[in-house]
């Protein structure tokens, strides 16, 4: 359960937009995504 908490809580790192979203974009999806696959 903290696990999807703090995946969804990063979720709008990896899809943020504007100007600095090119640098934000794959933090948030290695966050997302190392979160998930500790998760399984």
């Amino acid at each position: 359960m903290t696990s999807l908490a703090m995946a969804l809580g990063a979720l709008p790192i990896a899809m943020s937009l504007g100007a600095a979203a090119t640098s934000r974009i794959p933090l948030g999806i290695v966050i997302v995504g190392g979160i998930i696959f500790s998760w399984y």
